[in-house]
């Protein structure tokens, strides 16, 4: 497959003109025989890329620099003579347009709530007075950045693990012989701080993850606190759940007004059911269930999955939270 889309991206190139390849491997048909095995659908977008104001990886790096949510349409199939595969528009999640080629602010805005809702990159249907076309809205969002309380030994394969899938960690702790860079040369940021300051040096964003894995009772209790008042998307606490129950009731008998909705929120025992034992294996568990949770999954098996593994339409199950 790979090499009939590079013959027919160098036939894009030269012409200067967008083209979007259908690859149908449910079937053997017409000679094309793929030999992938994988019943599905694959849809290409071939596309020169320019300098121009729209163009696409300018687009990307501006909604990840400023770890900002975009959205990105493009008129992926047109039977409208004057609207050409390829144009584009980028918004943000509010409404606002950052850049336009096409002729269709009005229609493609009143589609993007729908989009919103489902937080799913997905093809709209839009009918012109010439015909009709097809925009494809890209949702596009910032990597989950993990802020990880505690410098222990078990930290170091969660800092490499995620950078593995192109997230940023920052490791802070207030013992000074914890944050030592070099302990952690996959992190992106490792920096000292009292429990007390954490809010004060850290943003909490939608796409932050807070994990607690000092083994310190009173330090994670009191990041526990300064986390209930700012309900962050994800917060896993490492150690048994009797141990997290005790920081719960501690804050509570302390005046601490702990939100049960928070408290219902937080992963305690941290990570998946995997039978993990070692630092490596616990790792994996606690970025699987991040992952899972930020998707809106559950992390089980995917055999066990009653609707397809990837959403090609927003008709089909959709399950990934609302936060954009």
């Amino acid at each position: 497959l790979e090499g009939d889309a590079l013959r027919k991206a160098r036939t894009v190139i030269q012409g200067g003109k967008p083209e979007v390849v259908t690859y149908d491997t449910t079937e053997e048909i017409n000679g094309m025989a793929f030999g992938l095995g994988c019943n599905g659908i694959i849809d290409v977008l071939l596309e020169p890329l320019s300098n121009s104001a729209t163009n696409p990886i300018k687009w990307l790096e501006h909604f990840l620099e400023n770890n900002q949510p975009g959205i990105l349409g493009m008129v992926c199939a047109s039977t409208d003579s004057e609207i050409h595969i390829g144009e584009r528009i980028v918004f943000t999640p509010k409404g606002e347009i950052l850049a336009d080629t096409t002729t269709l602010k009005k229609q493609t805005l009143e589609l993007l709530p729908e989009c919103l809702e489902s937080n799913i990159s997905q093809v709209k249907q839009i009918d012109t007075s010439k015909g009709e076309i097809e925009v494809f809205f890209e949702i596009i969002e910032p990597p989950i950045r993990l802020l990880i309380f505690g410098g222990g030994f078990d930290v170091k394969p969660v800092t490499f693990f995620a950078s593995q899938i192109g997230w940023k960690t920052i490791v802070t702790d207030e013992c000074v012989a914890h944050t030592a860079p070099a302990l952690f040369p996959d992190a992106t940021l490792v920096s000292h701080c009292r429990k007390e300051y954490v809010l004060e040096k850290f943003e909490i964003t939608p796409y932050t993850a807070c994990i607690l894995m000092s083994h310190n009772f009173v330090y994670d209790k009191e990041i526990l606190k300064q986390l209930s008042s700012q309900h962050p998307r994800y917060v896993g606490v490492l150690g048994p759940k009797k141990r997290f129950d005790k920081m719960v009731d501690e804050l509570r008998a302390e005046g601490t007004p702990v939100d049960q909705t928070f408290i219902d929120n937080v992963h305690a025992p941290i990570g998946l059911d995997l039978g993990a034992e070692s630092a490596e294996e616990i790792a994996i568990s606690i970025i699987s269930e991040i992952k899972a949770h930020f998707n809106g999954r559950t992390g089980g098996f995917l055999k066990d999955r009653h609707a397809p593994i990837h959403i090609r339409t927003a008709n089909q199950e959709i399950l990934k939270p609302h936060h954009l």
